[in-house]
């Protein structure tokens, strides 16, 4: 009976190895037996497959939306400058070229274009920035729902109290187009309160200047596709 017992202890035991042979041969990673069923490196990349899915696993985007990303945090004013500036004189441009083809607009304006990067640049950026930098750092007790309604209860009445008439004024006294109050204020209620609305429920608060410095683009095409009235 011993010996038997011996014989079925060896024969398990080489059907053990056999086996352990057989999942090497397989899978070269699975050297130890795994107690839950899978081997560690099987779970470890379920889990990164799991958080890449999720949006956790992965690195920030590459190409030049990831070097813009990147100079956002990095150098929020300067970027935050830049970009509106280039949003709005490229907005103007796409506006412009709406309104001459629509019959709008006789020829390009060059003067407008340089108001609008100007606007952008010396008014529009710096102005967003130190904006967000106060909200940011006020009210930081409240809720997240809480902090969402302050911040679009304080930032709709700054975009339609400040921003526009100061656009009016400047735009007037360079007497490019004194008849576009109207059409700006009507842009200013149907743009800002839904971009606000949102910056602030979608868009991650690292994020929420970057994207407001991109909105220009909307707003001065939208605004410049009306054409000039003084010079049609």
């Amino acid at each position: 009976q011993r010996r038997q017992v011996a014989e079925l202890l060896a024969l398990g035991e080489m059907a053990y190895l056999a086996s352990q042979t057989s999942m090497r041969a397989i899978d070269p990673n699975s050297s130890s037996p795994a107690r839950n069923g899978s081997s560690p490196s099987r779970a470890s990349s379920s889990m990164s497959r799991t958080n890449s899915a999720r949006g956790g696993g992965g690195g920030p985007p590459g190409g030049l939306v990831g070097k813009w990303l990147e100079a956002s945090w990095s150098h929020p004013i300067s970027t935050s400058v830049a970009t509106s500036g280039a949003m709005c004189g490229l907005g103007c441009g796409i506006g412009q070229a709406i309104a001459i083809a629509r019959g709008k607009q006789r020829s390009f304006e060059a003067r407008k274009l340089g108001f609008f990067i100007l606007f952008g640049t010396l008014i529009s950026g710096p102005l967003c920035h130190f904006w967000f930098k106060y909200l940011h750092s006020s009210k930081t007790s409240l809720s997240v729902k809480q902090l969402i309604l302050y911040k679009m209860c304080m930032d709709i009445p700054h975009k339609m109290s400040v921003f526009g008439p100061l656009f009016n004024l400047l735009y007037t006294l360079q007497k490019l187009d004194s008849k576009r109050f109207k059409d700006n204020f009507t842009l200013n209620v149907n743009l800002w309160p839904f971009a606000i609305w949102f910056n602030y429920n979608f868009v991650p608060a690292q994020m929420q200047e970057a994207f407001a410095s991109l909105l220009p683009l909307l707003w001065s095409a939208a605004l410049c596709s009306k054409g000039a009235v003084a010079s049609s």
